[in-house]
C-alpha cells in the first residue's frame, strides 16, 4: 500500500509549529522519505512519523496492539485550540489519499457522507489485522493513521461544522479540530492510529456517532 506524494511544491507549507521554511511533514508521501529530523528550521516534534504526537507518551507493548506501542494520554490540562489553513491543507490532501486506498487496497468506498464511516471502520480494521502478519514500520502506521484520520475530520466538518488547527494541551501542540458549535476538540489522526493498533474496541463508527451525539 503506497500513499502518493499530493503536497505542494517544496517551500509552500509553512511548518506550523516555528512558520519557518518548508515543514518536513511529507503529507501523502511515504515516511520514509522524510528527512530524519522533520522541519527543518524548528524540528517540530510533530511533524516527525511515530513522535507525530507529542502530547502523548509511548505506552507499554500489549496482545492487543500487535506488539506496537500505544500512545497513552498525558494527565488532561485545558486544551487551546489555534486555527491553521496550513493543517486544513494537509489534512484535506490525506483525505482524498485515504479515499483511493480504500478504492483500490480495500475495495471500499468512502465518498464523504456519513454513512462512509461504516466503510472506514472496515478499512481500519483490515489495517489492524495485517499489522501482526507484515509488522510495519511505527511510522508507516502514523502516515496510514494521518490518512485514514483526516478522512474522518473531514466528514465531520463537511456535516457539522468545524475547523482544523493545532491544539495545545499543557506543554505540547499537535494538530487537531475544533467544533464550537459542539464546543469540541478531538484528534481525528490519533483516534485512528489507535483504531489500528487496538482493534476493535476503538470502533470508528461508534466513536463518529459519539462525536455527532455530542
Amino acid at each position: 500500500m503506497r500513499v502518493k506524494d499530493r503536497r505542494p511544491a517544496r517551500g509552500s507549507i509553512v511548518c506550523v509549529a516555528c512558520e519557518q521554511g518548508s515543514c518536513g511533514l511529507r503529507a501523502l508521501s511515504e515516511i520514509e522519505g522524510l528527512p530524519a529530523n522533520g522541519c527543518g528550521p524548528c524540528n517540530a516534534a510533530w511533524c516527525r512519523g511515530s513522535h507525530a504526537i507529542p502530547g502523548y507518551a509511548a505506552g507499554v507493548a500489549s496482545d492487543d496492539t500487535n506488539g506496537y506501542a500505544t500512545p497513552i494520554r498525558l494527565a488532561p490540562t485545558h486544551a487551546v485550540f489555534r486555527p491553521d489553513e496550513h493543517i486544513s491543507q494537509i489534512a484535506g490532501a490525506y483525505a482524498l489519499d485515504a479515499v483511493e486506498l480504500s478504492t483500490s487496497t480495500f475495495h471500499l468506498t468512502l465518498d464523504f457522507t456519513e454513512e462512509s464511516i461504516a466503510s472506514l471502520e472496515q478499512a481500519l480494521a483490515r489495517l489492524h489485522d495485517s499489522i501482526a502478519e507484515k509488522r510495519p514500520q511505527e511510522d508507516r502506521i502514523w502516515t496510514l493513521a494521518k490518512a485514514f484520520g483526516s478522512y474522518l475530520g473531514e466528514v465531520f466538518r463537511k456535516a457539522h461544522g468545524g475547523e482544523w488547527g493545532m491544539v495545545t494541551l499543557g506543554e505540547s501542540t499537535f494538530p487537531g479540530m475544533r467544533c464550537e458549535a459542539k464546543d469540541l476538540t478531538f484528534s481525528p489522526w490519533i483516534r485512528a492510529h489507535q483504531r489500528i493498533l487496538r482493534g476493535a474496541g476503538d470502533n470508528i463508527w461508534h466513536y463518529y456517532r459519539g462525536l455527532c451525539n455530542q
